[in-house]
């Protein structure tokens, strides 16, 4: 009897975590026109991104990672600014939670302000890297973003960053 009752548990609990997973819509980028139809899409990939470990799942991120990737260069709304000198994710995945941090927020506030969407890309990279410390080699940029934003000076760097691109 015990076991039937895990067996059921385990079932329900893996039918909420499938529940969970962003739906990734079949686009063909190059001839899209309406990219905002696919930002609700976005909002749910950014935070499938940060809810789930690294380890988990892995065929289902690489799809999301890609679909955040191409809709954030198709859309024309606001664009993502990557600046390798300051956000440097040699990892795939903290370089796309970077992106999907900036689209969440920009599409969450329609607040495009290259510092605010910046700022929000940066902390959900962080928080992705944090969570999922033993998954990644040791991050020097991730670690050195982290300690500016615990000293508090991390948006007086980005914005003096900002201003050679403007």
């Amino acid at each position: 009897m015990k076991n039937i009752v895990l067996l059921v548990f385990f079932c329900l609990v893996s039918g909420c975590l499938s529940a969970q997973v962003p739906k990734i819509p079949d686009v063909d980028w190059a001839t899209e026109q309406n990219v905002s139809q696919y930002e609700n899409n976005i909002l749910q990939c950014a935070a499938w991104l940060q809810q789930t470990p690294m380890t988990t799942m892995k065929n289902t991120r690489k799809d999301i990672n890609n679909f955040v990737s191409q809709w954030s260069s198709a859309n024309t709304t606001f664009r993502v600014l990557l600046f390798s000198d300051i956000v440097r994710f040699e990892e795939g995945d903290l370089l796309i939670s970077f992106i999907a941090g900036w689209c969440e927020y920009a599409i969450k506030t329609r607040d495009y302000d290259k510092l605010n969407c910046a700022m929000a890309g940066i902390d959900v990279a962080l928080l992705i890297y944090a969570n999922n410390k033993t998954t990644f080699r040791r991050n020097r940029q991730a670690e050195k973003l982290q300690k500016l934003k615990n000293k508090g000076k991390l948006r007086e760097k980005i914005s003096k960053h900002l201003e050679k691109y403007e």
